[in-house]
């Protein structure tokens, strides 16, 4: 049956691009775009192919994950990534380097319920659930953090921007980015959804 898709990515040229090359397919009855914060108001639709490498990507792919199935495009083959975008809700999940033969493979696959992905973030789903079945002595990553780091940790989970964590708090955007930088030193990682999924993961394990 043809799917209706619609492509989420904050790079205009890019999701333009991609949804044409879609609605060349016999797969896809209907395609639509926009930027990332068209997330929460998709309306009826089978697949929502999501960029991950928006800035927002992985609070959209959450989002969207709420309605329909999810597949991600451009997203790093990480663990961090990895298991953020599956925590998030997506299904099938196509790298960087990934082909448009391999979209379409992955919208096909998560119509079906199905997952989809590369051998390397295979890997990284398996280490996930390794490391779930296996106790740990490793400190819990929130008694790193201030009170006020952890607030705006939680915030950044469910998908909150810089500046509506400002509006929340009642207080400065320099201010949200400075806590933002220390919990990203803190926890050793480079992006904000990798800080968010690395406290998640370990309070699966309480």
């Amino acid at each position: 049956m043809p799917l209706s898709v619609v492509v989420l990515s904050d790079v205009r040229v890019f999701r333009e691009a991609l949804a044409v090359a879609l609605g060349r397919s016999e797969l896809v009855s209907s395609v639509r775009h926009g930027p990332t914060s068209a997330a929460g108001k998709l309306g009826p639709l089978d697949v929502a192919i999501v960029d991950l490498s928006s800035p927002e990507g992985l609070a959209a792919a959450r989002r969207a994950a709420q309605t329909t199935r999810v597949v991600s495009v451009a997203m790093d083959e990480t663990d961090a990534q990895v298991i953020a975008a599956a925590e998030a809700g997506v299904i099938a999940f196509v790298p960087r380097d990934g082909t448009l033969d391999d979209v379409m493979s992955g919208l096909v696959a998560a119509m079906r319920g199905e997952p989809f992905c590369s051998p390397k973030i295979a890997a990284a789903l398996l280490r996930r659930v390794n490391n779930l079945a296996e106790p740990t002595a490793r400190p819990r990553v929130e008694g790193r953090l201030t009170a006020r780091e952890r607030e705006i940790l939680e915030l950044i989970d469910d998908g909150c921007s810089n500046k509506e964590i400002a509006a929340r708090l009642s207080i400065e955007l320099p201010t949200v980015k400075n806590h933002v930088h220390n919990i990203l030193e803190k926890l050793q990682v480079s992006r904000r959804s990798e800080a968010a999924a690395r406290v998640r993961r370990q309070r699966t394990r309480v």
